[in-house]
């Protein structure tokens, strides 16, 4: 059940008696008189026995069906505090130890699947660096491209190399950003859809940067309420985002 030998002899030796001290029990029990004292103090924290103070200390024991209820409500706190150790040693492991296993199971660094960003700022960086490195296309999702100016001169140079650009814009007040960008030799279509949950860019269908929009209300249009941005490089995720632009670019009108 989980007492120990002394702490079974010790009870034991108790349940025969009202109450008996600390030498009493050593002598009825057999239990050397050094460890009594602790094996009682044992015994009285598991809720089989009770202390009465004075002198000499007296000890006597609970009736087994308290005795019992005492122990279940001690091993269950005893249990609860192990499982909070383990879960707190366990987040430490899992933090660890998940990136090396998928990385092992799915032969791909999770950084290469999904890479989080801190805010919008740095997927602003991170599109800027998309641009510079595209080789042969550049595809843009995005509302009213309010980033625009940001990236104009990176895509002006993209498309000098002969990197085909494409902007896809929600809204009306995305047209008139991207007209130089048209005169320039890229090429910008406006949704038939003026919501769509996903913005982002993707270039050469092997990297992309996007963001989660989490709402449409239009009360939270000028500050929409965002997830955090993301960056990859995984060529099925890339695929995902490039298929869905084709769909949205297939069914929007040209400027």
């Amino acid at each position: 059940m989980g007492l120990t030998e002394y702490e079974s002899l010790a009870y034991g030796a108790l349940a025969a008696k009202p109450s008996s001290t600390a030498e009493g029990v050593s002598k009825e029990s057999g239990i050397p008189l050094p460890k009594v004292y602790a094996v009682l103090s044992s015994l009285e924290e598991k809720g089989f026995v009770r202390a009465r103070l004075g002198r000499p200390r007296l000890f006597e024991a609970l009736p087994p069906s308290e005795a019992l209820e005492n122990y279940v409500k001690f091993k269950r706190k005893e249990m609860e505090e192990t499982i909070s150790k383990i879960k707190e040693v366990g987040s430490e492991l899992r933090r660890e130890l998940e990136p090396l296993y998928w990385e092992r199971a799915l032969n791909v660094k999770p950084e290469e699947l999904l890479k989080p960003l801190p805010d919008l700022a740095a997927a602003e960086a991170e599109t800027l660096n998309l641009i510079r490195t595209a080789e042969i296309e550049v595809s843009i999702l995005t509302s009213t491209f309010g980033w625009f100016r940001k990236v104009e001169k990176e895509l002006k140079k993209a498309l000098k190399r002969k990197v085909k650009v494409r902007v896809l814009i929600l809204t009306k007040e995305g047209e008139t950003k991207v007209r130089s960008l048209v005169e320039a030799g890229g090429l910008a279509r406006i949704s038939s859809s003026p919501y769509y949950p996903i913005r982002g860019t993707v270039a050469d269908w092997r990297k992309l940067v996007f963001v989660i929009w989490a709402s449409r209300e239009k009360e939270t249009y000028w500050h929409p309420i965002a997830f955090r941005p993301h960056v990859s490089t995984h060529p099925g995720l890339a695929k995902i985002f490039s298929e869905a632009f084709e769909k949205l670019w297939g069914e929007a009108r040209s400027l």
